[in-house]
């Protein structure tokens, strides 16, 4: 068993990791990989296609917010949930995108957001991402959204790859039974061995603070739910989908003012940490 528990425990915005969260994860990764090929400056349209489960209950889900936020730049774990609301807003009204945070797009909801009654066939939560440019598709990818907030690109289907690539853990194990014969081989209670495990984790992924950087995520969000008058009052400042406050934002980027909300479609809910919906 090569998951992390810190990935199996996300934390990330409601109501869904499989409609929320993981929707939010593949449109991040898509700017990302467009700013990391040199592309951001070279697309002039940004086209989300849902499919199956995702067009079907997205909207009640958020899912197309989700999908836009993370276009903007915004990650499920370290989001602001009034961001997601006030930035969406204000895409819809000025039908322009700031993808990755700095290039702004046009972006017409009616047109450039489209819930597709069909089904692709590796799993009903699916999202194609399409950026255009002037003379055609600049870059384009699937995404599946597979539950639990893991996600899956094309290339991974076709290649076989799962979500979370299998990693040479210091104590494996693959069911309840393995995991206690290798407590009493190496004298180490569940816990003791797991932690190993993490540590091993946490390298894979560059991180050797890996569980204390989850737990100060964990304790803004916490923060989050106990102040609620904070979200209701808004923030007026606000330049980044990162949580905190931040310098006066350009208007070119979409960065909302509290003034400028516009409450049409479907609001977010709560901050949750996502286990597997």
């Amino acid at each position: 068993m090569s998951i992390s528990v810190l990935d199996l425990f996300k934390i990330g915005i409601g109501p869904s990791s499989s409609h929320t969260v993981g929707p939010m994860r593949a449109a991040h990764d898509f700017a990302a990989a467009l700013a990391g090929q040199g592309l951001l400056g070279s697309v002039q349209r940004i086209e989300v296609k849902l499919y199956g489960s995702l067009s079907a209950t997205g909207i009640g889900h958020g899912t197309d917010r989700a999908a836009i936020a993370g276009l903007m730049g915004a990650r499920p774990d370290e989001v602001d949930p009034d961001f997601v609301i006030e930035a969406v807003d204000l895409v819809r009204l000025d039908e322009a995108l700031p993808l990755a945070g700095t290039h702004s797009v046009p972006f017409v909801w009616n047109r450039d957001m489209r819930l597709l009654p069909v089904s692709l066939p590796y799993h009903p939560n699916a999202m194609r991402l399409i950026a255009h440019g002037e003379a055609g598709v600049v870059y384009e990818n699937t995404y599946y959204s597979i539950g639990g907030g893991f996600v899956v690109d094309e290339a991974q289907v076709q290649s076989g790859l799962s979500a979370e690539a299998e990693l040479a853990l210091p104590h494996p194990f693959d069911s309840g039974a393995a995991l206690l014969a290798q407590c009493r081989r190496h004298g180490l209670s569940i816990s003791e061995l797991m932690l190993a495990n993490e540590d091993c984790m946490a390298q894979r992924g560059g991180d050797a603070c890996r569980a204390a950087a989850y737990l100060g995520s964990d304790a803004r969000l916490r923060r989050a739910r106990h102040h609620p008058g904070r979200r209701a009052a808004g923030r007026p400042e606000r330049a980044s989908p990162r949580a905190g406050p931040a310098p006066q934002a350009q208007r070119a980027c979409c960065w909302p003012q509290p003034d400028q909300r516009y409450h049409g479609g479907t609001r977010l809910g709560e901050p949750v940490c996502a286990g597997g919906q």
